[in-house]
């Protein structure tokens, strides 16, 4: 039988995020997105989506602590930033460092535990990748601000080569914990399907995040994005 684009079909039941469309609320492992935005902070968001439950304080320190580890991607990484077309788009800029990130590394262990690893090498040195490359076309060079705590502040630092103030750091964690998780969207459904395979962390999420770019996914809040910077003020709207 053809199901257009799949309507009806359930590909898996997952535990990590119930959408609520009568009631206009989201759930991340039964905990409403409301509250968490309000009470809690992208790491511990982030460890309750991998682990299921929200981290002890031991736990949520070792996790900010190996967070920060990967903050910085490795060196052969970090020259792809620097010889990337500054015209290119920063999305595929992403997706190729994120791939470029397995190369050297023994991909034959896909242990639960490995495979954890691997995730939190592309999560922390993701915010490095995007803010090296929107600084290397503006003619600048990176910054990799060790005093930086949270991830939303090494983000935002990383990107301005200054310290951003907490009123800052606070909005994009918030922003960060609203766009961890929808359930099996487009890009999740690329991620899980390229995983099946036995493929590594690393090709998943490079495939996830080119399904992230179309203009019916993800690619939509570049759109967004334009249309506000067009309209400018408020007062024009």
């Amino acid at each position: 039988m053809y199901f257009p684009g799949l309507e009806g079909v359930v590909v898996k039941e997952t535990k990590i995020c119930h959408i609520d469309l009568e009631n206009s609320k989201i759930y991340y492992r039964g905990y409403d997105l409301e509250e968490l935005a309000e009470r809690s902070t992208f790491e511990e968001t982030a460890f309750l989506l991998w682990h299921g439950n929200l981290p002890r304080r031991s736990e949520l320190e070792e996790f900010r602590r190996s967070l920060a580890q990967h903050r910085i991607p490795p060196s052969h990484v970090k020259d792809l930033l620097l010889r990337a077309p500054r015209a290119a788009e920063p999305i595929d800029v992403l997706r190729t460092a994120v791939s470029a990130m397995a190369f050297g590394e023994d991909l034959r262990d896909k242990s639960p535990q490995v495979e954890l690893s691997r995730g939190l090498k592309i999560t922390g040195a993701m915010p490095y990748i995007v803010a090296a490359f929107d600084r290397s076309r503006r003619g600048l060079g990176p910054a990799e601000p060790a005093e930086a705590g949270s991830h939303a502040e090494f983000f935002l630092w990383a990107l301005r080569g200054e310290r951003p103030t907490p009123r800052e750091v606070r909005a994009l964690d918030v922003m960060l914990i609203i766009y961890a998780e929808h359930s099996m969207n487009n890009s999740a459904f690329t991620a899980v399907t390229v995983a099946s395979t036995l493929a590594d962390m690393y090709a998943a999420v490079t495939a996830a995040i080119a399904s992230l770019k179309g203009p019916l996914h993800g690619g939509a809040n570049v759109d967004a994005s334009l249309m506000l910077e067009e309209v400018g003020e408020a007062k024009n709207v």
